[in-house]
Parts: structure tokens; C-alpha cells; sequence
């Protein structure tokens, strides 16, 4: 028999709704999406890592919305969907995870991928054509930084979460963990006694 159904939200911050212009009230939408996405009963909530363009969802700094996000909820999962991770320094990510996850109380799962955006490689001095070889050397030291393996200059990373390493994914892996679901008008009936809009 299979085992419950895991509902997750893929939070958009407002690319879609014109009206929603200003960042900060896109940020304060979403965070209300999280909000009432935990109160319905979902699993989790996704935000996605967007460099330089709002159409697309303008938020750079997921691991900092998910922080805020944490301090008002309790139960809900808190995922990136995705840190693009060419684009970042993976021991920041490593460092910046870790402290999120243990003030969350362990609700975080955290997304990786070589991004598409492909225009914001050259506004970070790199090469697109490089993003591949990029994400696997900075998944390896995130991994690494995690589990507790010295960094180079034998340095370990403070404070210590190797229960991270079982919650990464990748967006080229062929074994993604639950796929995040996103709300759409035609995605079916809301959960049983949630007035879920």
C-alpha cells in the first residue's frame, strides 16, 4: 500500500500578477503564500534562487527568505528549487544552510542546479559554458563542508550538519526526491476542510 500523499508549494513571488511590482510587497505575498500553505496542511514550500530579472521571480537570496519565513512557522518544510550554485561561494551556502536548518529546527531541504539563467554568468565574471564543471566541483565542497571533511585549509565548517548531506538534490540528477508542486488553477481539488483559495 502506498504511503501518504506529500503535498508541497512551489512559491512564486509574483512574477505573474503585474500589480506586484514592488519587492518588498512580493516578498510579503509570498511569505503570506508559506503561511497559508501550512495552515492547509502542506508539506512544504519551495522558493526558487532568481538573479537581476523580477520576471522570473527576483529573489536572490533564498536561504535569507527562508529565514524569515522560519521564524513564522513551525511544522511546513522550507525548500530552495534552486540555489543556483555556480553563481555562489559553496562554503557561504554551506555555512549560511547550516544556520538556517538548525534555527528552523531542521526543516530545510536544500535544491541545487546549474541555473538557465545564463546572461547572470557573465555579471558574476564567469563563463555559462563552464556552469557543468562549476557545480560539481561546488557541490562536492558543499558536501564535504557538511559532512564534516576539512575544507581547504583544514578548516571544518561551524556549525557542524551532516544530516544535510541526505537533503540536497539536484535539479540534473535523475533521482530528485518529492517533486515540488505547484498550485495552478486546473492542479485539482484543495486538501479536505482547508479553504484554500
Amino acid at each position: 500500500m502506498p504511503g501518504p500523499v506529500r503535498l508541497g508549494r512551489d512559491v512564486g513571488s509574483g512574477r505573474d500578477d503585474p500589480l506586484l511590482a514592488d519587492p518588498a510587497e512580493r516578498y510579503r505575498l509570498a511569505t503570506a503564500q508559506i503561511l497559508h500553505a501550512e495552515r492547509c496542511g502542506f508539506d512544504s514550500a519551495w522558493v526558487a534562487q532568481h538573479h537581476f530579472h523580477e520576471d522570473e521571480g527576483g529573489l536572490p537570496g533564498p536561504l535569507v527568505f527562508l529565514a524569515q519565513v522560519a521564524a513564522q512557522t513551525s511544522r511546513i518544510r522550507l525548500g530552495t528549487a534552486i540555489v543556483t550554485l555556480p553563481l555562489e561561494l559553496p562554503i557561504r551556502v554551506a555555512e549560511d544552510a547550516a544556520v538556517l536548518d538548525l534555527m528552523s529546527g531542521g526543516r530545510l531541504e536544500v535544491g541545487v542546479g546549474p541555473g538557465g539563467n545564463l546572461t547572470a554568468f557573465e555579471a558574476f565574471g564567469l563563463d555559462s559554458a563552464e556552469r557543468g564543471t562549476l557545480l560539481a566541483g561546488h557541490l562536492q565542497v558543499l558536501r564535504d563542508a557538511w559532512a564534516g571533511r576539512p575544507l581547504p585549509g583544514g578548516d571544518r565548517l561551524y556549525p557542524a550538519t551532516p544530516h544535510l548531506v541526505d537533503r540536497i538534490c539536484q535539479t540534473d540528477s535523475p533521482a530528485l526526491p518529492v517533486a515540488p508542486w505547484k498550485s495552478r488553477p486546473d492542479a485539482g481539488p484543495a486538501l479536505p476542510g482547508c479553504a484554500c483559495e
